[in-house]
């Protein structure tokens, strides 16, 4: 009962498109857009923004430069102190039994 009444539903829903004409776009609507882009304005950012924007720009690189780098600055440095993790992990990582 239950599929024949949602089978009418579609059918009716399908059925009730066809009597819909398409509909056509108007004959301005070419010359409506044409008339929209050349009237769009150009808007010029003052000096300070764009410096602002360059600022930003330079600091986000420096910053992800010294992320990605973050022992080079500890290289030629003798007393610096730079751990090497693999060096206090336990004896499982190195022969992977897990279960022994």
């Amino acid at each position: 009962m239950k599929d024949i009444n949602s089978e009418r539903w579609t059918e009716n829903v399908l059925s009730s498109m066809q009597r819909n004409k398409k509909v056509s776009p108007s004959r301005d609507l070419f010359n409506d857009i044409q008339r929209r882009i050349d009237q769009t304005e150009i808007r010029v950012l003052p000096f300070s923004q764009s410096l602002a924007g360059v600022a930003a720009a330079v600091l986000l690189l420096a910053f992800n430069f010294f992320a990605v780098n973050p022992y080079s600055v500890f290289e030629n440095n003798p007393r610096a102190i730079v751990s090497d993790e693999t060096a206090s992990a336990p004896e499982l990582i190195s022969d992977f039994k897990i279960y022994e």
